[in-house]
Parts: structure tokens; sequence; C-alpha cells
């Protein structure tokens, strides 16, 4: 059962969330953006309370989106953009800001479309597939791991034993 911010009283159970596949991939395009670490839950989903499109949590690091989103992408994007912006704030630890929250939305929605209209450009281009395919992350404890440029050069092996003296060994 996932926890939900205590404000919001109209939480929607797993079954009547909206099918909305890319909504997580928006919001783990937005996550990337904002250099937030690993890579975010999916987003939870409330039904509409005439307050608010879209909540962060920052107890539980996870974004809250209403179902009025469902059917309008645009403003889908704009709430995921203005919700990561505040996880970004919460990560270094600024006050919240939704000037710089409500900017912030509007620059994904820029970026979002110069991406997807990128990705059906290189998918044309191929001549073999109709549209961008997407995949989504294997979740583990990579997922948090520091980049390293050269990690595939390290290998992995167990720390040499120290050499014994002849009086240590038991012959």
């Amino acid at each position: 059962m996932t926890r939900r911010p205590l404000d919001l009283l109209a939480a929607l159970p797993p079954d009547e969330e909206p099918r909305q596949p890319g909504a997580y991939t928006a919001l783990r395009f937005a996550w990337q953006r904002a250099r937030l670490p690993g890579n975010p839950a999916p987003p939870n989903w409330f039904a509409p309370d005439g307050e608010r499109l879209g909540q962060y949590d920052e107890k539980t690091n996870q974004v809250w989106l209403s179902t009025e989103l469902a059917n309008d992408p645009v403003e889908l994007v704009r709430t995921i953009g203005h919700e990561c912006e505040h996880a970004r704030q919460h990560a270094r630890g600024d006050w919240f800001n939704e000037a710089s929250a409500a900017a912030a939305g509007d620059r994904l929605v820029l970026a979002w479309a110069q991406r997807t209209a990128a990705l059906h450009a290189k998918a044309a281009a191929s001549g073999t597939s109709r549209g961008p395919s997407i995949r989504l992350p294997f979740p583990g404890e990579c997922d948090t791991d520091p980049f390293d440029p050269i990690g595939y050069l390290k290998l992995k092996t167990a720390p040499t034993p120290r050499p014994q003296y002849s009086w240590e060994r038991n012959s």
C-alpha cells in the first residue's frame, strides 16, 4: 500500500488509476533533467479535488497526479515538470517556490516536445519503426550508483591474501 500525503483525502486505489504509460516516461525524463538521483517511483494518482493537479510528497519522494490530467498530455507534462522542480528544491534543501516550479513546468513542455519530435524523426529515418519505442528501466541497486566512466575496466575480485611465513603455516 502506497503512503499518501495527509492532505490528499481522495487517493485512488491502483485498479482505478488511469492507464497512462507516458506519464512515467515523462516523469523519468523530468527527473533526469532535474539531475535527481536514481529513478523515480511511478506516479500515484488521486481523484480531482478542485485545488491541485499534482503534488510532490517529500517524505516518500513520490509524485502524485490528478486524474484530470489523463486526457491532457500537455498539462500532464507541465505538472510533472512542476512537481519535479519541487523535488529538486527539496533535494537541495531550498524552500518550495511556485514561480520557479511553474517556469520549470513550461520548460519541460518545450524539452518534451523537442525530445518526442527527435524520437519520431529517428524512427522515421530508420525505416523499420513507425514510431519511437520506449525502454523502461529495470529496477535494482544500480539505479542509485554514481556514474563511473571507466567502470567496465574495473574487475571485481576477491582481495589477495597476504603471503604466509613458514612458522605461520600449520604443516
